[in-house]
């Protein structure tokens, strides 16, 4: 595969490192778009497996990089600055495009609406894509929703170039909630309304960096407010944040899907 320039409205960065077991499904999920008018970025982290291997018997990847990094953050970073799309936004190594018509959606959007962030939702799995154990539904965004517990799910959010070199990129002494902290300052920033899709983008795994170490992560959010100096109540907002996590997680998705099958 060779690297090479696009003038593509859409660029997809992944970043991998030893991601053998998973990456073949995002790797189908992005070659099955029906939409393939986009820039796809692939950026390792100097993996040991095979999934470099793999990564090279898809000629949907445009460009694949693979060194040694200080993480994830630093990858996608890395896929910024590579990227020559006009909107950019990301899909793990362990995640997969929830249809065949993602991409068809965004760059109608990206092409008709003018703004610079859109998003969608997105929904969890377990052990394999039947296994649905909650869904993200983001909603409309309305100004201060941050401040309330309401952030839209990162791999599900999309950004212009433009915000990205105007506003940074992410911040690497968050290690945990980094992603959270550049959505929080994109959308206060920007000057143009985020457009959101009511769509299903993303089939996340479950078992993430942020769920298995919340603590930290809850820590970096509440950093990310200072960093922007936004003053918010700690508590209330941890209440509200993890207290509509838990509701929707145990309570609303099992009742929905109680129903559903009756």
């Amino acid at each position: 595969m060779d690297s090479k320039p696009t003038d593509s409205l859409l660029s997809i960065i992944t970043v991998a490192f030893n991601s053998q077991e998973t990456i073949r499904e995002t790797l189908d999920s992005v070659q099955s778009q029906i939409d393939r008018d986009f820039e796809y970025i692939i950026i390792d982290g100097g993996s040991s497996d095979s999934t470099l291997s793999i990564v090279q018997k898809y000629d949907c990847v445009d460009i694949l990089i693979s060194e040694p990094d200080m993480g994830i953050y630093d990858g996608m970073n890395k896929g910024i600055k590579m990227a020559s799309g006009r909107f950019i936004g990301f899909l793990n190594s362990d995640d997969l495009f929830a249809s065949q018509d993602v991409t068809l959606e965004l760059l109608k959007k990206i092409k008709t609406m003018d703004t610079d962030i859109v998003y969608g939702d997105i929904r969890y799995f377990e052990n394999n894509i039947e296994e649905i154990t909650r869904i993200w539904s983001s909603g409309e965004y309305k100004k201060g929703s941050f401040n309330r517990g309401w952030h839209p799910p990162h791999p599900a959010f999309y950004a212009s170039k433009n915000l990205f070199l105007e506003s940074g990129k992410f911040d690497l002494d968050l290690k945990i909630a980094a992603d959270f902290e550049l959505m929080l300052r994109f959308f206060n920033c920007t000057k143009k309304n985020p457009v959101y899709i009511n769509k299903d983008f993303v089939l996340m795994r479950e078992g993430g960096a942020s769920h298995s170490n919340r603590l930290q992560g809850n820590k970096d959010v509440l950093n990310a407010f200072k960093k922007n100096n936004i003053k918010i109540n700690k508590l209330v907002y941890l209440w509200r944040r993890l207290s509509s996590k838990f509701i929707y997680r145990y309570i609303k998705y099992p009742l929905q899907n109680i129903f559903r099958k009756n």
